[in-house]
């Protein structure tokens, strides 16, 4: 049996756009991997701004943590128990617009995880994604030597890969 590599088809940057009309229109993210400075965070700015009138808003995963996103709060309850809420970050969106997740690939298992409920469910805690917002996510291969770890399988199985 032999092994299938991704990276042994390849697509050209310029035909990315076309990846992205059709993952949003079966709701479906676009992860590009590919090496630093190809250009992948211009495409996708591209793409935001033809439609969805620039609305884009842009995490660089890999200089963010877990708590970066969810801040646990503990709190005393009227009984004298304790009980954790989270405070959800700022960072994430409030209203419809393209969710660029750069440098997954560079991003820590806690931020994956998160990264993965948002894929699955469109929200984590009690923080849902708005209505019509699109994720787009990047990063490199492990081949770039970028520092990159593995996609997670589940991540990668509802994606959109190129």
């Amino acid at each position: 049996m032999s092994s299938v590599n991704i990276f042994d088809n390849q697509i050209k940057l310029k035909d990315v756009e076309e990846l992205l009309i059709l993952g949003m229109s079966i709701n479906l993210p676009v992860f590009m991997l590919s090496g630093p400075g190809r250009g992948k965070s211009s495409i996708v700015k591209q793409f935001a701004d033809k439609y969805f009138n620039g609305k884009m808003q842009t995490l660089i995963l890999s200089r963010i943590e877990s708590s970066d996103l969810a801040l646990p709060i503990p709190t005393r309850n009227d009984d004298g128990t304790y009980s954790t809420h989270f405070a959800i970050s700022e960072l994430l969106p409030k209203e419809p617009c393209v969710l660029f997740l750069d440098e997954f690939s560079q991003s820590s298992p806690s931020c994956q995880c998160i990264i993965q409920q948002l894929l699955l469910e469109g929200s984590f805690m009690h923080y849902e994604l708005p209505k019509g917002t699109y994720i787009v996510l990047a990063g490199n291969r492990t081949q770039d030597n970028a520092n990159s770890g593995e996609v997670l399988s589940t991540i990668a199985n509802r994606c959109i890969m190129c």
